[in-house]
């Protein structure tokens, strides 16, 4: 008796719940519904879930892999690693137009230099006064500084575009799964 040959409804399962066992390790806090996301059978009847997935969470695997971009200082590749690891781990924060925050930056002013630090912390946005709490309890050392706020706020844009381009495969996941009620 010749095997039976799987179905594609079957390759396109087996390949989805491989991804969500990644997606399950990356971000573990359970801030998805993976449940939700395997049990709709809708998902499995066309190619594209299977794209997506494999597309953007391929994408995120190899990110969290490379880590941080070269040719930054010690103190932008800090920030940038908390960065990652928001993302990574499940500590970025949904805004409400549907965008994630991994940083949401403030800049603050201590002996003549400006500091870069971050309001996400722990998978929330706190204030910007619980935030240089953190920042001082972290140690300001560990964070960019620089001789000016314009200058901070300069270089920080150059950052954020290279966080943006982490962000936007967990964007179109999470965009996808609102779009179909699993979130």
């Amino acid at each position: 008796m010749a095997d039976k040959q799987p179905s594609q409804s079957d390759i396109v399962k087996a390949q989805v719940q491989d991804y969500l066992g990644t997606a399950n390790q990356m971000f573990g806090s359970g801030r998805l519904d993976y449940r939700a996301f395997q049990n709709t059978q809708n998902l499995f009847g066309s190619s594209s879930p299977q794209d997506v997935i494999r597309q953007d969470f391929g994408t995120l695997q190899q990110q969290s892999k490379e880590a941080v971009p070269q040719g930054l200082t010690s103190q932008e590749q800090n920030l940038y690693q908390h960065h990652l690891n928001n993302l990574t781990h499940g500590g970025y924060v949904q805004q409400q137009g549907g965008g994630i925050s991994t940083i949401r930056n403030i800049t603050i002013e201590q002996d003549g230099r400006t500091y870069v630090i971050p309001t996400v912390w722990n998978g929330r946005e706190v204030s910007p006064q619980l935030a240089t709490q953190f920042a001082k309890q972290k140690g300001l050392n560990q964070f960019p500084s620089y001789s000016s706020r314009e200058e901070a706020e300069a270089r920080y844009n150059q950052l954020h575009s290279m966080m943006d381009r982490d962000v936007d495969p967990l964007q179109r996941i999470l965009s996808y799964l609102r779009a179909r009620g699993m979130m």
